[in-house]
């Protein structure tokens, strides 16, 4: 009788497929699909187990912030928005945001502002109006190489009303700095 095996080159798997026919076929097709599985669960973890950097072929390190680090950063740039809107000039707004940025409320005419400068406008109108954000806070940040989305909850005043919102952003570092790509808010009434 002969033994199952397979191997792989470039863009093709063999298998040679024993004289017990697909049920061995299956359980070998099992088997690698295990063995995959494993490496694409070690990878990552052994990656966490490092340290904060990696260094490439060439020398060069690259940073791999934990999500603590993270965090702090996203809190941080959350501040800043905050204190950006409360100077009443949206000007001040401008640097967080990319020139392809959408911003999507229903404090908005068509519910999009598309575009950096269409964003700024629409913030200097809610500025205009009495808009104060009395607080933010982060509820959660993820981020992959270089988009993050930051989930967020805000308080603000609104000429006289209050106003209890929650906010999804996703950012994107370009030429390393994060800059908001999406910007989502939801008021809760």
């Amino acid at each position: 009788m002969e033994k199952s095996y397979w191997r792989a080159r470039p863009g093709v798997i063999h298998f040679r497929v024993n004289k017990l026919g697909a049920a061995s076929y299956g359980e070998e097709i099992m088997k690698i699909l295990l063995t995959l599985l494993i490496i694409c669960l070690a990878i990552p973890a052994a990656a966490q187990q490092g340290s904060n950097s990696e260094s490439l072929d060439d020398g060069m390190k690259i940073g791999v912030s934990s999500s603590t680090e993270l965090e702090t950063e996203f809190k941080n740039l959350a501040e800043v928005w905050r204190e950006a809107y409360n100077s009443k000039d949206a000007a001040n707004l401008s640097p967080l945001y990319a020139q392809d940025a959408q911003y999507i409320s229903a404090h908005v005419d068509g519910y999009i502002a598309d575009g950096h400068d269409a964003i700024i406008e629409n913030f200097q109108r809610g500025m205009d109006s009495g808009g104060h954000i009395d607080s933010v806070e982060l509820l959660n940040v993820n981020s992959s190489c270089d988009i993050a989305t930051v989930v967020g909850r805000y308080r603000a005043t609104n000429g006289d009303q209050k106003a209890d919102g929650r906010n999804l952003l996703v950012w994107k570092r370009i030429d390393g700095k994060w800059l908001i790509n999406t910007h989502m808010t939801v008021v809760k009434h």
